[in-house]
């Protein structure tokens, strides 16, 4: 009877502490999972790892070449970087000689995180095969920027003498969204394909407007006043 007794308790004694085990267990992987230590869970929540990398400030002009799906936001800056997810995007740099650079956004597996680019007063950007591009803050004299395959551009922010646009791509679906916080004295834009552009802020001395027939356009009152002046909207035939 007492051995009975004494193997009930060593078996209560042992089954309390495999009780305070599993319970140690448990909170050491939910602390190191909210702490990211454990690779296991890690895994599953996909911590980014953001990389900046900084290149030379080309001289004349800038290339930029997406995957197609790229997503871009550009801000004002006095060093030419570029913010990725290393894990999403690779980036590659080559210097194309008189002055010019090149950049190439290689996409490594699916997602819908932008890149950021900053940039710095550049006379002449190209850029070619990108989903978005979102221009944002940008305080230059004078810029143009060429554009091919891009479905959506938009600036925001910016206050820029002298803008030019050039998207003369003939079968590009494009939609260009001039927003009303920018500032310019002359905008130039000379846009082919089919869709639209909304200019909410037109040129406060000159505009010239060179559009395909295929592309709508649409305005606030003010800035229409503006479009209307000789010579300021035409059609490319």
């Amino acid at each position: 009877m007492k051995k009975s007794k004494i193997s009930l308790v060593g078996a209560l004694f042992l089954a309390t502490g495999w009780i305070l085990i599993m319970g140690w267990m448990a909170a050491s992987a939910i602390n190191s999972y909210r702490q990211g230590r454990d690779t296991r869970f890690a895994m599953g929540r996909q911590i980014p790892e953001i990389r900046k990398m900084s290149y030379p400030v080309p001289v004349t002009g800038l290339y930029i070449k997406g995957d197609g799906t790229t997503i871009i936001h550009m801000v004002a800056g006095t060093q030419l970087t570029v913010t990725t997810n290393a894990t999403v995007w690779s980036c590659n740099w080559s210097d194309q000689g008189k002055g010019q650079s090149r950049l190439c956004l290689v996409k490594l597996k699916e997602s819908a995180e932008p890149v950021t680019i900053t940039l710095p007063a550049i006379p002449g950007l190209f850029l070619e095969n990108c989903t978005e591009v979102h221009i944002k803050g940008m305080n230059l004299k004078e810029f143009s920027l060429q554009g091919k395959k891009i479905r959506f551009f938009h600036t925001d922010s910016c206050t820029i003498s002298k803008l030019s646009l050039d998207f003369a791509g003939e079968k590009d679906q494009q939609y260009i969204w001039i927003g009303k916080a920018n500032r310019f004295d002359t905008l130039i834009a000379s846009i082919g394909g089919y869709n639209r552009i909304f200019v909410e802020t037109a040129g406060e001395l000159d505009n010239e407007f060179s559009l395909s027939p295929s592309v709508l356009v649409e305005t606030r009152i003010g800035v229409l006043q503006k479009l209307r002046q000789p010579s300021a909207l035409t059609r490319i035939n």
